[in-house]
């Protein structure tokens, strides 16, 4: 009995599957046949003023005349003559052709032969494709009905209310409202013009994506790009592979540029360049971001600007580097910003923040700064170097000021005062001036370049020459309370004036020096 019922259950499984198969085979069927009777459905004559055979063809052959209307499916098709191919079920048609597709849809053309087994339409001559506002004109255009893609390979152009484009080929997605162009495409309107190798268009989001080599002109602005989109609602474009933007006086190079037209804006990613022709300046670093209207742009991500003197450059870096242009004063300023520091032929520094006034060419440094120039090591609260020509005329050291220099190992040469005011000849420093509480400790020579001893002045004002790098001779403004220590006389502490402090591992020898603090 159990065997039985075992058996009986396992008939009924093999039903149940054999049942449910030949339902899956019956819709496939089902589905394979309206797919063929969709597709080969018979172009039904709607209307012609005059119907005959033609004796000479085939008596399947329909001639029709005046006010033609063929319906194929959803599509219409409007002309002035016709010939119907009933068996093949094909159609030429002449005179003021026009397809209507849909509600937005409109073709015409001057001849057309459609191919209704296939639903494909190619139309010659006065080309016009019209979809709402936009107008594609070409001479020969093939329209799939079945993909609802229309496409021309012997140019075409596009207007679309400021938009004018041209291209060789183009392909226009009916359903997705797509278009893509190849092979010399032009885009022009009041605000660019574009040439690039491929575009393709979204219609309903309205934004362009160009690709491979891409040049556009716009206000006066050049810029190239192997891959980018513009969105014309937003007023916003992307640049991107090798992208690069000229104008009269400014070079931006990056892997990709962001541009928002309506604020203004345009930043800046990854491998960053930016080139001031007119300044003379250059900017390296990883994002950059700059403001039109306010005048403004700032770099981060190790940014590194390159200010290109007559004989020699300036490199500076910091965390941050601002720049701000004052209209009023017609003066750009430069803001580097934490961990600043900078490097020359023959001046080097650092500070926590520092300032560079491009119209006066003034250069502020704050937060104990450190300036090293040829063997001399200068610091104070704040330090103002005043440049020239591009080089260096003079420097003003505010409260506390300190300048030493190394005789040799365990030796040096200090200057300490409130005030200093150091001039330069050719970037080389000359002379220093030292105001209040003047004090110095340097190693004297005699004219036979013998180490005579150890020299320690005080005086409220000083002067003091510079040659060959060292001490050459102090004048004292004030009197003054000097004397000459012979060799080891004095005790290790008593060969430092109060707060000296020597910062040679600090100093940047090289531009890889500046991104170590």
């Amino acid at each position: 009995m159990k065997v039985k019922n075992r058996i009986e259950n396992i008939g009924l499984i093999k039903f149940i599957r054999f049942t449910i198969l030949l339902i899956i085979l019956t819709d496939i069927l089902l589905f394979r046949y309206d797919l063929q009777a969709q597709n080969s459905a018979r172009i039904e004559l709607v209307n012609a003023n005059s119907l005959s055979f033609d004796k000479n063809q085939n008596k399947e052959i329909k001639k029709l005349i005046g006010q033609v209307i063929l319906r194929h499916n959803n599509a219409y098709l409007y002309c002035d003559s016709a010939y119907l191919y009933s068996e093949s079920n094909k159609a030429d048609a002449f005179g003021n052709v026009h397809i209507k597709n849909n509600d937005t849809l409109n073709i015409y053309s001057e001849m057309l032969t459609y191919d209704g087994d296939a639903r494909i339409a190619d139309l010659r001559n006065n080309v016009r494709l019209v979809d709402k506002d936009i107008i594609l004109s070409t001479d020969i255009l093939n329209y799939d009905l079945s993909k609802d893609i229309a496409k021309y390979n012997d140019w075409g152009k596009i207007v679309n209310k400021d938009n004018y484009l041209t291209s060789k080929k183009g392909l226009y997605y009916t359903t997705k409202k797509e278009f893509i162009f190849s092979q010399n495409v032009n885009l022009k309107n009041r605000k660019y013009d574009i040439n690039c190798d491929s575009l393709k268009y979204q219609t309903k989001r309205r934004i362009a994506y160009f690709y491979g080599p891409t040049r556009i002109i716009t206000d006066g602005t050049f810029i190239y790009c192997e891959y980018g989109w513009y969105n014309i609602q937003k007023d916003i474009s992307r640049f991107s592979k090798k992208a690069h933007i000229f104008n009269k006086s400014q070079k931006v190079y990056a892997d990709s540029i962001i541009y928002d037209r309506l604020k203004s804006i345009s930043k800046a990613y990854r491998n960053v360049t930016l080139k001031d022709t007119a300044q003379k300046v250059q900017i390296e670093c990883q994002f950059a971001e700059y403001d039109e209207i306010k005048s403004t742009s700032y770099a981060t991500g190790k940014p590194l600007l390159k200010y290109f003197m007559e004989n020699d450059t300036l490199y500076i870096h910091a965390d941050t580097l601002k720049s701000i242009y004052d209209t009023m004063a017609n003066n750009k300023v430069l803001f580097a910003y934490k961990r600043a520091k900078f490097i020359m032929k023959d001046m080097q520094g650092m500070s926590d923040s520092l300032t560079y006034s491009i119209n006066d060419s003034v250069i502020h440094m704050y937060k104990t700064p450190i300036l090293w120039a040829d063997k001399n090591q200068m610091t104070s609260d704040s330090i103002e170097i005043k440049t020239s020509d591009r080089k260096i005329k003079r420097m003003y050291m505010y409260e506390n000021s300190f300048i030493s220099s190394e005789e040799d190992s365990g030796r040096y040469n200090q200057i300490r005062g409130k005030r200093m005011t150091a001039d330069f000849d050719e970037n080389k420093l000359k002379t220093i001036l030292v105001e209040g509480n003047g004090q110095t400790l340097y190693y004297a020579i005699d004219d036979e370049k013998t180490d005579i001893g150890v020299n320690k002045a005080e005086a409220t004002n000083l002067r003091i020459y510079i040659k060959s790098r060292k001490i050459d001779k102090i004048n004292f403004i004030n009197s003054a309370d000097a004397t000459l220590y012979p060799n080891k006389e004095l005790k290790k502490d008593e060969l430092f004036l109060k707060d000296f402090k020597w910062y040679s591992d600090k100093r940047p020898v090289n531009i890889n020096d500046l991104y170590k603090w």
